[in-house]
């Protein structure tokens, strides 16, 4: 294999950020494995390389402090700086290993002191196949959308409503992507990584995957050191199309579609999607920045008692879901840009690079709708977005 020095990132992140690490390969099959194995244990130091697949920065951090009478107050500054799982920084530590899919979920504020893989690892079979189902493992370093069109192509329903989502098979795991009520763990049977310390082969389980909202135990510190090389799907050959989201319900009507097909909602997300996001090979970008924030019912609805219109989704817990791009746009913040860094004009939940941003000026308009955010409505947004520095 060969192991690159000081190579350009930016044909490898859909932001379009020029970034160098230190060293690169790109992983095409898994008897490639050992040899990355013994190149990471020759180059690190023992017990100090870490895994950085998910490195999150503390933009709370370094965000300007709020006034004095802001939401935004020095106890709730102390509270999210406090808490590991919202904001964390991996930067410091030494002879890091970044894993890649496509790029398109993540932002590069620095150079990568560090080494990073390109997961290319490709492949489709048939596990198993009966009267209703098909089980199908896929190579991790396949593209998602062309997963996609192939499983509609053949009536092979599960995955539909997740039409023209940037990334790769793995990625799908590891981050549980979701879009119109559906998300990768309803399908997913088990996903199959290498542990990058020891060699080792290990079949996760759906169970063991620990999927939750935009996260996997791949996203956990103690299992970053594993590189998915497949993921298995089971899906369903006499397929009932998830149509409980209300834009697609909409969008349904207006077509006068009552007996919708999958394929009706494979196009129908790829319109919607087309309509308020951009094409990142064209605007560069990561898509949603944020995630939805979740909290409290009681916290959500006096949010609504002065925005009526505010959009709300309750949750099984008793707690609510509100959309992170509406907020944004309620703080004036849509179409805001500065230089060549922006937030974009039809989808507030996107931050864009119109040409020549640095990670840092997208980092500073995220720092911006953070902060807004918060002073305005009393709700902490969280990236969706890996931002590695």
């Amino acid at each position: 294999m060969d192991f690159q020095r000081n190579t350009d990132l930016k044909p490898y992140n859909t932001f379009g950020i020029s970034a160098k690490c230190d060293r690169f390969t790109v992983l095409e099959n898994i008897e490639q494995i050992p040899e990355i194995v013994r190149f990471l244990d020759k180059e690190t130091p023992k017990n100090t390389t870490s895994y950085t697949r998910h490195c999150v920065p503390n933009l709370i951090r370094d965000l300007p402090q709020s006034s004095e009478n802001s939401v935004f107050n020095k106890e709730m500054l102390k509270q999210v700086q406090h808490d590991g799982s919202i904001f964390r920084s991996f930067h410091n530590n030494p002879n890091p290993v970044l894993i890649l899919g496509n790029g398109s979920n993540l932002l590069f504020v620095n150079d990568f002191k560090g080494v990073v893989i390109l997961n290319r690892i490709k492949g489709l079979q048939i596990v198993s196949e009966t009267e209703n189902e098909i089980t199908l493992e896929v190579g991790a370093g396949e593209n998602w959308r062309d997963f996609v069109s192939y499983c509609v192509e053949n009536n092979w329903g599960g995955v539909e409503n997740l039409a023209d989502i940037p990334g790769t098979i793995g990625a799908s795991a590891v981050q549980n992507i979701g879009a119109y009520d559906m998300e990768a763990e309803n399908s997913i049977v088990s996903v199959t990584a290498y542990n990058l310390q020891t060699g080792e082969k290990r079949i996760f389980s759906k169970q063991e995957c620990c999927f939750n909202y935009r996260s996997s135990i791949f996203k956990t510190d103690e299992y970053q050191h594993f590189i998915i090389t497949s993921v298995t799907y089971q899906l369903h050959k006499k397929p009932l199309p998830r149509t409980s989201y209300k834009v697609l319900q909409t969008a349904l009507s207006e077509k006068n579609i009552t007996s919708p097909t999958i394929r009706d909602i494979y196009y129908i997300v790829k319109e919607l999607r087309a309509s308020k996001l951009p094409d990142e090979t064209i605007l560069h970008n990561a898509g949603s920045f944020f995630k939805n924030p979740v909290v409290s019912m009681e916290h959500a609805q006096n949010i609504q008692k002065n925005h009526p219109e505010m959009p709300l989704f309750p949750l099984s817990d008793g707690c609510a879901k509100l959309a992170a791009g509406w907020l944004i746009e309620q703080c004036g913040l849509k179409s805001y840009r500065k230089n060549d860094a922006g937030i974009h004009q039809k989808q507030a939940l996107v931050l864009v690079n119109y040409g020549t941003a640095t990670g840092t000026q997208i980092m500073k308009i995220a720092q911006l709708a953070i902060q807004t955010v918060m002073e305005k409505f009393g709700v902490l947004l969280e990236p969706e977005v890996v931002i590695i520095q």
